[in-house]
């Protein structure tokens, strides 16, 4: 069973973090949200490190939290969104919305899936070989994750946060549920009926480009792209992020 943290009051809302994050991703953001948040740790990390890492396990906790009556909004960043995309694709009668934050519907490719694969592979070695806190330099300072416009405040509570992971738990993640092994949804998507938003940063022109793709597959989706950010949406821009996220969501809301 996953651990959850809980943050904020207003209507639930199940929203899933990024790779070697946590639950404490959402924390800040449940007041301009304007949601009672639902955040597990995912399987591998934080308090949730030892469990289940095999993709359908990973579908089925996160299934498992969402409310039957009313039903809630399913929000995902980066690894997060692959998930929540999954979860919605999987139990879509359990969801009133989706919010995909970065997110992807996989690698369409199949020599790329299994590049992807080693790639993600290695990089499991290499977190199991060194101390976590080499791991979190690395991931924080590369260009697709980087942390450094951030002030010296957040980026400490970000180290914070990342800290309550393990070497093993990531490792565990990265080849259950990294984006190597996840199914390719890409043909499915003109099924999924569930009322979606698209989110990507200004500055990450890789993810923009998918997060258009993804609109333009997904029947009832609409896309924001929010200024100033990078790929870590809600950590460069989180009010923006929030306003836009928020007015989707009472947009979307279904009568009780």
């Amino acid at each position: 069973m996953l651990s959850v943290r809980r943050f904020g009051r207003g209507p639930t809302l199940v929203a899933l973090h990024g790779f070697s994050m946590t639950g404490d991703q959402f924390r800040e953001l449940a007041r301009p949200l304007g949601h009672a948040i639902l955040a597990p740790d995912l399987p591998g990390h934080g308090r949730s490190a030892h469990e289940d890492c095999a993709i359908d396990e990973v579908i089925d906790e996160v299934a498992a939290l969402l409310p039957d009556a009313p039903i809630a909004p399913l929000l995902g960043y980066s690894q997060g969104a692959r998930v929540a995309l999954l979860v919605a694709h999987a139990r879509p009668a359990s969801i009133e919305s989706l919010v995909l934050v970065s997110g992807n519907a996989g690698v369409r490719d199949p020599a790329e899936r299994e590049r992807r694969i080693a790639e993600d592979d290695a990089r499991a070695e290499r977190i199991l070989s060194s101390p976590l806190d080499d791991f979190i330099d690395e991931w924080t300072a590369q260009p697709l994750t980087s942390t450094e416009r951030w002030s010296e405040s957040d980026q400490d509570a970000d180290r914070q946060m990342r800290q309550q992971n393990t070497t093993r738990g990531l490792a565990r993640a990265l080849r259950g549920y990294g984006q190597g092994v996840q199914p390719n949804l890409w043909p499915e998507l003109g099924t999924m009926t569930v009322p979606t938003l698209v989110v990507t940063g200004e500055f990450d022109a890789k993810y923009t480009a998918i997060g258009e793709a993804l609109t333009a597959a997904l029947p009832t989706a609409e896309m924001v792209v929010v200024e100033g950010a990078g790929h870590n949406v809600l950590g460069d821009e989180p009010e923006r992020a929030a306003r836009a996220i928020r007015s989707f969501l009472e947009r979307n809301r279904r009568a009780t």
